[in-house]
């Protein structure tokens, strides 16, 4: 159960959509610092996707030693085994063999679910294939097909991300969720006459659509941008400048820490929604690049491992009744403090090569105008 709810918490980081800090780091970026290049789904991929490949490979392998290795009994029988000579051995053979069953059994379990479903439908494949395609979109926007939309007065495309997004959406409301003749069980009458539905329809969308994740977004740009009109943000920034004394690797480490022991006790994404728009302040304050405060804090939002509470995922496997409090905090501490480190190392890495986070960029000078001409 621990490890569906820390793949969950981990695979989201790698995307930008992956899960909700993401993308409410995306619109304060955007509106915070409009002139700048932004956030695009490529980029924080390359950044992203190798430090979430080396904290699940560590997740899997640190579960495993917590819960499938039996210290005290190995320790036990290994001193047996010296002391008595191979009596022990049979034994500890013998735990392997009960160990191998157990695991057969649960391989027959999850081959009988596996078989409950079926072979796959003709709208799961259409769903497939659309969602593949939306992701390719992600990735190739710069490279390949942002160039065929005009530019905007800052020479930038006025094709982004959202712009795959809305057209991918647009086709599951138009394309069927089934041929007319493709479900054998209907008759010619039947196929003929009524209308084949769609493989999203806006009934769907109201019952399921989290509208309350999205009034919380909204409520943290709104955030955003009341404290740039305002002049909260550039008094922040005037506040922190104390900050250039130190090195940006270590303020960036700090802010992670914070941001991941805030997260345990309150929702990522409204962890998030509070931090963002005071960190970009702290960091034009003390002229480090905004990315270099604002990408650990929302990396580190979902690293909430030790309580229910936190992220979605947490609370959804705590709901199940198979995990204790206990359990999570114990296994989760580790995780957290291992979960910050590397990805402080991954953003002080990968991501300068990325984001060019060494340099104060003139983006981020909020109170500069840069006239721009194609």
């Amino acid at each position: 159960m621990l490890g569906i709810a820390y793949s969950a918490n981990l695979g989201g980081t790698a995307t930008l959509t992956g899960t909700g800090p993401n993308i409410v780091l995306r619109g304060v970026v955007d509106r915070t610092f409009p002139s700048g290049p932004g956030i695009d789904f490529g980029s924080w991929f390359l950044m992203a996707f190798p430090n979430m490949l080396i904290l699940l490979s560590f997740a899997w392998f640190y579960l495993c030693l917590v819960f499938f290795w039996d210290w005290r009994h190995c320790s036990q029988k290994l001193v047996g085994c010296l002391c008595r000579g191979r009596q022990d051995i049979y034994v500890l053979q013998r735990n392997r063999a009960s160990t191998g069953e157990q695991l057969a059994s649960s391989k027959q379990i999850i081959q009988k679910q596996y078989n409950k479903l079926g072979p796959i439908k003709f709208a799961e494949v259409a769903v497939l294939i659309d969602f593949i395609v939306l992701a390719l979109m992600w990735l190739t926007r710069g490279p390949v097909w942002s160039h065929w939309f005009p530019k905007d007065e800052k020479c930038q495309s006025l094709a982004t991300d959202t712009t795959a997004a809305m057209l991918m959406c647009f086709i599951l409301f138009v394309f069927p969720s089934r041929w007319r003749m493709s479900n054998s069980t209907e008759t010619e009458e039947t196929s003929a006459t009524e209308p084949v539905p769609r493989l999203l329809d806006w009934k769907s969308v109201e019952r399921r659509l989290p509208w309350g994740v999205i009034i919380l977004m909204g409520g943290g740009f709104a955030l955003a941008d009341g404290c740039k009109v305002s002049g909260l943000s550039h008094e922040i920034g005037e506040q922190f400048k104390s900050f250039v004394g130190l090195s940006p690797p270590a303020v960036s480490f700090l802010v992670s820490i914070v941001v991941a022991m805030v997260t345990e006790v309150t929702a990522n994404v409204a962890t998030t929604t509070l931090f963002l728009p005071i960190l970009s302040a702290v960091a034009v304050g003390a002229n480090l690049n905004p990315l270099i405060l604002m990408i650990p804090a929302t990396i580190a939002a979902s690293f909430a491992f030790m309580f229910p509470v936190a992220t979605p995922p947490n609370a959804m496997v705590f709901s199940s009744g198979h995990l204790k409090v206990l359990d999570m905090v114990k296994v989760g501490f580790v995780m957290n403090i291992v979960s910050v480190s590397v990805t402080s190392f991954t953003l002080n890495t990968v991501g300068s090569a990325v984001f060019d986070l060494g340099s104060f960029p003139s983006w981020a000078n909020v109170t500069q105008t840069v006239n721009i001409t194609c």
